[in-house]
């Protein structure tokens, strides 16, 4: 497989919760040292919990081929002096995709994004 023409990144909302869930239960399967929850807990909840999920974090999918085929969180700290300050957490490519171009959009959507998303609307404290 050659490299990825194009790797849409989107925030994951209500129309994409299904795809959420999918990607971070794959993650968990696949990956679950890099996680702090496990594949046992997060199948066991509903979809509205994901659903309230990506209602009150900042969670970008990777997008190739309309499938999603990894994901990434953005957050923001709240001490009063690093609070403009945010961070990458839960970073998954499916492993069928790396080393093709998935990675490096996923990981870097504050530069690739327009502002103002990273506002305290998208990531709350």
């Amino acid at each position: 497989m050659s490299k990825l023409e194009t790797v849409d990144i989107r925030r994951i909302g209500a129309e994409q919760v299904a795809d959420y869930r999918a990607i971070r239960l794959t993650a968990l399967q696949l990956d679950p040292d890099a996680f702090g929850s496990t594949y046992e807990v997060e199948a066991a909840r509903p979809l509205t919990w994901f659903e309230d999920a990506t209602r009150n974090l900042a969670i970008f999918g990777a997008y190739a081929d309309e499938r999603i085929v990894g994901m990434i969180g953005f957050g923001r700290h709240t001490g009063a002096k690093i609070q403009h300050k945010g961070f990458p957490w839960g970073m998954f490519v499916h492993p069928s995709m790396r080393r093709h171009g998935a990675g490096p959009p996923c990981s870097a959507p504050p530069s690739s994004m327009p502002l103002p998303w990273w506002s305290r609307s998208c990531c709350p404290s």
